[in-house]
């Protein structure tokens, strides 16, 4: 499910770190993003109701790995990741009980039919880990997802909507119960310079979407999926050419368009 922002972005640059992956090529996870692994265990640890002491002492050792069946994160800045914690934890829209702890890291996966367009006709089969699911004072449950990004709040929600449109459909099946996507919690908005009274950092982004949103982005992967399935997949420049492995749609179209066009004016 996490693949499906970059699919959203653009399929090539999808395809091309895919390949990249698989070909044992990927690079190592940076500060920014060692950081944000820090910042998110150290939040699911006091949600399962350890003490902020004995997080501040375990999650060093945590980062060099070892322990919870989690990839290490080295290059974490554990002092900001616990930093975030403090606030995070004095936040009356935090106590411990405000998350389900069978959500932590809960695995879910969802199967999608195939888009009428698919040549292949198999399903699209998605897997992902939820972050926080949390109960909705109407008793739907709300599914957020912890981003410690630069990247403004409303920035966070459209960049990650197709994701979070998958966890949230899988968090329905999971659970047997309606659900919706409650938003992007995100994480940096604690460590404001401005002084905020707790409950009124800005960190919480309500995405606003409905049940039908959601079934409608998934209907957009099923379309793009067949599109690459058949062989065309589409190539969409722009901003996401800085981390695509192409780094160009010039380089991008030879490694998965190399046929000549089929357009002559």
């Amino acid at each position: 499910m996490s693949a499906l922002t970059k699919l959203a972005a653009c399929p090539g640059a999808m395809a091309l770190s895919w390949k990249q992956d698989n070909d044992g090529m990927s690079g190592e996870s940076g500060k920014a993003a060692d950081t944000g692994t820090a910042v998110g265990l150290a939040i699911e640890l006091y949600h399962r109701g350890e003490e902020l002491g004995a997080i501040a002492d375990k999650l060093p050792q945590l980062s060099k790995g070892g322990a919870l069946d989690r990839q290490p994160f080295p290059r974490a800045d554990v002092a900001e990741a616990l930093r975030v914690l403090g606030r995070y934890s004095t936040d009356p829209r935090n106590p411990r009980a405000a998350v389900r702890g069978d959500s932590l890291e809960r695995a879910v996966e969802l199967r999608l039919q195939p888009h009428p367009l698919d040549p292949t006709k198999e399903p699209v089969m998605l897997l992902g880990h939820l972050d926080q699911v949390r109960e909705g004072a109407d008793g739907v449950l709300e599914v957020w997802d912890l981003k410690h990004s630069r990247y403004s709040g409303p920035d966070l929600v459209r960049s990650y909507a197709w994701q979070q449109a998958a966890y949230t459909v899988a968090t329905a099946q999971s659970y047997g119960r309606p659900t919706r996507w409650g938003g992007i919690l995100r994480t940096k908005g604690y460590l404001t310079r401005e002084r905020r009274t707790p409950g009124e950092e800005p960190a919480f982004f309500h995405s606003g979407y409905t049940w039908e949103d959601c079934l409608a982005a998934l209907d957009q992967v099923r379309l793009l999926v067949a599109l690459a399935r058949s062989g065309r997949v589409p190539l969409q420049p722009g901003d996401v050419c800085s981390w695509c492995p192409a780094f160009s749609f010039r380089q991008c179209r030879r490694e998965l368009a190399p046929t000549p066009s089929r357009l002559t004016v």
